[in-house]
């Protein structure tokens, strides 16, 4: 019965865990010289392979446990990503500097990757 209880709270812990908020609309792709599809980004949608390490701010991600693996999942899939890291926390239960960093191998288009974290329910910003 102790096992019946622990699992339906475990459950209960996962269904109405932290999730992502809803998406939001996302607006169509503007043309060159438009504003950026997303607020507080930078102008430079493209970096180059000479940029080794970039960092996005993801303000809607709050937990290291349903939204960051959601958020990293999607920016590895992303072209000229070899890998994805949250940036140090106070606290390995909860995000209080909601950062990821790149390491980017190639050419990594910015702009992309923020839509694309968008669709999933993350708003985001290029911060260097």
């Amino acid at each position: 019965m102790r096992r019946f209880a622990l699992g339906l709270v475990i459950m209960s812990g996962l269904a109405f865990g932290c999730t992502p908020p809803a998406p939001a609309p996302v607006d169509p792709p503007r043309p060159a010289g438009g504003a950026a599809p997303t607020s507080g980004s930078t102008s430079a949608a493209n970096i180059t392979s000479d940029v080794k390490l970039v960092s996005l701010k993801v303000p809607d991600m709050h937990c290291p446990h349903g939204c960051y693996p959601t958020v990293k999942k999607t920016l590895e899939g992303m072209p000229g990503v070899e890998g994805v890291d949250l940036a140090e926390q106070k606290s390995k239960d909860a995000i209080d500097n909601p950062v990821v960093k790149l390491k980017l191998n190639g050419s990594f288009d910015a702009t992309a990757a923020m839509i694309a974290l968008e669709k999933n329910g993350f708003k985001s910003e290029v911060v260097n």
